[in-house]
């Protein structure tokens, strides 16, 4: 699994480097994205990642990144110890799934389906998948 750490640009990385600091070992190598980090092959806007992610984790039910993963049909993970009224409505109506230990998460990695996101984009912009073979039997048909 790959995982990237893209921060809300406001915060710019300060709170998940000091996590993955703590947390020592594999995880403070983990790559932290973001508009704000100098290096090149880092310099990455939440946007274009989402569009590579095949999962989001994200500990704030009201961020954009929730609807914005959702729009694409990616499946988002809310972790966060303390449920808000808004990450219960979104649980509810299956926006996003909570996720309450490290069992859990572990055990959610190893049974996600991730989908073709050819088709994803394309259902997401109302596009038939099959535009050209639609078109063709449609002048064919023509009389």
């Amino acid at each position: 699994v790959q995982v990237l750490v893209a921060p809300h640009p406001r915060h710019k990385g300060v709170v998940e480097t000091q996590i993955c600091e703590q947390l020592g070992g594999r995880f403070a190598q983990l790559p932290i994205i973001g508009e704000f980090v100098e290096e090149p092959s880092r310099k990455v806007k939440t946007v274009e990642a989402l569009s590579i992610a095949d999962l989001v984790v994200t500990a704030d039910a009201t961020s954009t990144i929730v609807f914005q993963a959702s729009t694409l049909g990616k499946k988002v993970l809310y972790v966060n110890p303390e449920l808000t009224q808004v990450g219960a409505a979104l649980c509810n109506q299956k926006l996003i799934e909570r996720v309450s230990s490290t069992d859990e998460l572990l055990s959610i990695l190893d049974t996600v389906h991730f989908p073709s996101q050819e088709n994803l984009l394309f259902n997401a912009f109302g596009i038939p998948n099959q535009g050209a073979k639609l078109l063709w039997e449609e002048l064919i048909s023509l009389p």
